[in-house]
């Protein structure tokens, strides 16, 4: 994306403290926020180098959103400037540790410590980041009615990000009464000041008809704007929306990919997400680039989106876009499935039962299908089938086994996996004993379906 910023981070850290210089550090963020990356650098750093802690910062937020991502530098400029008191470095710390980015472990106590802290430094959108953070659920069950109220004084005052927020509350009926109409008019008006994340919801509004007519051709308009006022969201929207034929559009694939690119330098991690697959996916209407795929699989993996990390492991599991490294792969693997996505686990489970990245452990193999099966992903179940059905593996359970795959073959995504699962437990069937077969059916009945019907694994 732009070089390397690492010298630059010991150059800046020696020389904190030094005189000030006149660039501006407006400019240096509207550069940033319009995507003009490099200008942004190039004005920041003497700044940065003169000991302002917010130019610092600025560089933290290049570093964590490059392609691939700095992390380690990001880090270390984000935290020597939220040292300095930073009010950026703080709210992107504290939404670090909300969500688990740049290599930090999600931590709601530490995310609230840091945007309580920028709360105390002069920083507005804090407050509306920390409104999210108890909205989340993280820190205990929210008070709804009094975050919607909070959520009022702060837009009447024209805080930013507190109109789009209290907007969603209305909404959905979060806190209070619903009102849709009085969202889409929120929404608007916060639209109208500029809010991209307001754009965004908007176009959601307009597009689902919520608050008003639906206008699918006015929403995609209203997502574009907000894409292109630096809403990497709604960029991955659009590329999402191109890709499945959404909102009156006809499925572009070529469409897409360019959203997604656009999603993933603006830094949102679902973007650089959807953009990885495309790359590495086999379809030639966009040609692979598994090198590219893996930076951008680590640029996600950065942002916290479990799907990226899963897609990482891949990666090194299979050695795509980079060296086959089957012991990093279970790393990356077991930190997907700690983040609960139902392929990770499946695929963990396939590690531990085979011996991939270290020694085989069938009984923990067993554990993590049910798991993954229990999350939503019926090969979870297809394979704890196969592996209590296999007379020569350990653990053996021929009932239970049976069990799991007739709730695989209830519970398929599709007609086609549906009729895989149906072939397999036919011939399961005809191996097992009358008991087994009884016993298998009754522990299925007591087994826990899907609802509603799983879509089909990313």
């Amino acid at each position: 994306m732009r070089r390397s910023l690492c010298l630059t981070v010991l150059a800046v850290l020696i020389a904190m403290g030094g005189p000030g210089v006149a660039q501006s550090l407006d400019a240096a963020r509207d550069a940033l926020a319009s995507g003009r990356i490099d200008e942004a650098a190039r004005l920041a750093e003497p700044m940065a180098a003169a000991g302002h802690a917010e130019a610092l910062a600025l560089l933290g937020l290049i570093a964590r959103d490059a392609i691939p991502p700095e992390t380690d530098t990001a880090r270390a400029l984000l935290e020597t400037a939220a040292a300095s008191g930073a009010p950026t470095a703080l709210v992107a710390l504290g939404r670090a540790y909300q969500r688990g980015e740049i290599g930090l472990h999600a931590d709601p106590a530490r995310a609230l410590d840091h945007y309580e802290r920028a709360v105390a430094a002069g920083s507005e959108v804090a407050e509306v980041n920390l409104i999210s953070l108890v909205a989340s659920g993280a820190l205990g069950a929210p008070d709804w009615p009094a975050l919607r109220a909070r959520l009022e004084e702060l837009a009447r005052a024209g805080t930013r990000g507190a109109a789009s927020m209290l907007a969603e509350m209305l909404a959905t009926g979060r806190g209070g009464a619903a009102d849709p109409a009085g969202a889409r008019d929120l929404a608007e008006l916060a639209s109208e000041a500029g809010d991209p994340r307001a754009m965004r919801l908007l176009g959601w509004l307009l597009i689902q008809g919520v608050g008003g007519a639906a206008d699918a051709a006015a929403g995609r308009a209203m997502l574009d704007r907000a894409a292109r006022a630096g809403e990497g969201a709604a960029a991955t929207d659009l590329g999402l929306l191109h890709r499945d034929g959404g909102a009156g559009l006809s499925p572009d694939i070529l469409a897409a990919r360019d959203w997604f690119e656009r999603a993933a330098t603006a830094g949102d991690g679902w973007g650089a997400t959807h953009l990885a697959r495309l790359l590495s996916d086999g379809n030639p209407a966009v040609p692979d680039d598994p090198w590219r795929a893996f930076d951008l699989y680590r640029a996600a993996d950065a942002r916290g989106i479990p799907a990226a990390t899963h897609g990482l492991a891949i990666a090194h599991w299979d050695g795509l876009g980079t060296e086959r490294d089957p012991m990093t792969a279970r790393a990356v693997m077991t930190r997907a499935a700690a983040a609960g996505f139902p392929r990770a686990i499946n695929d963990l489970g396939v590690m531990m039962e085979t011996g991939v990245g270290g020694d085989p452990d069938p009984a923990r193999a067993a554990e993590l299908y049910e798991a993954a099966a229990r999350a939503g992903d019926t090969l979870g179940a297809w394979n704890l089938a196969d592996l209590l059905l296999t007379p020569t593996l350990d653990p053996t359970d021929p009932a239970e086994g049976y069990a799991w795959c007739l709730w695989a073959e209830d519970n398929a995504p599709d007609a086609p996996a549906r009729e895989t699962y149906r072939e397999g437990c036919t011939r399961a069937a005809a191996r097992l004993s009358a008991d087994d077969r009884a016993r298998g059916a009754a522990r299925f009945a007591e087994l826990p379906r899907l609802t509603p019907r799983p879509a089909a694994a990313p």
